[in-house]
């Protein structure tokens, strides 16, 4: 999967170029947002945008924009100031959902040890259907509430409520 790279240069444009290449996938396209050549961009054959977003490149988001609209590019957003400031287990958690998102896999997890068994996973339910505990047939019709006034539904329903009279409720305080 070939990548283009949107980032400043600087620290965390080195590290999210370093993760991207650590997970396998060639930068073909390495710019600067307010750089962007979308003739470039297209003839680098890049399918997937790595947009690194920082105060430098959030100036140049319209242009930016202009590819979420573009069918033929992934676009993936990395928040700099945070990733920069990973290390150990949370920056290899990182560069594992960035490869995930880059591949289009929901696998994110590493990889089990030589000989580790897999967690067992429930099967799959079939769907319960509900079913009432009494027939229809034995409920038979509903009488009315009550005290109440109204016998229909729907439009009709309406009508009948304007037509009842109003109640003085001004002796409540």
């Amino acid at each position: 999967m070939s990548i283009a790279l949107l980032s400043q240069a600087g620290e965390s444009g080195r590290h999210l170029r370093e993760a991207l290449l650590g997970s396998g996938a060639p930068i073909v396209y390495e710019a600067q947002a307010a750089e962007l050549d979308r003739d470039a961009l297209e003839r680098s054959g890049a399918r997937v945008v790595v947009v690194n977003l920082d105060t430098e490149v959030e100036a140049h988001l319209d242009e930016v924009y202009s590819l979420l609209g573009d069918e033929r590019y992934n676009v993936i957003f990395n928040e700099a100031q945070v990733s920069s400031q990973l290390s150990g287990w949370e920056q290899a958690r990182w560069a594992r959902h960035l490869a995930a998102k880059i591949l289009g896999t929901e696998n994110a997890d590493p990889p089990r040890p030589e000989g580790a068994e897999a967690v067992p996973q429930p099967a799959p339910r079939a769907p319960v259907e509900a079913k009432p505990d009494v027939p229809a047939a034995a409920v038979g019709e509903v009488e009315p509430t009550v005290g109440s006034e109204l016998d229909s539904t729907g439009p009709e329903a309406s009508q009948e409520a304007q037509a009842l009279p109003e109640e003085d409720y001004s002796d409540i305080a």
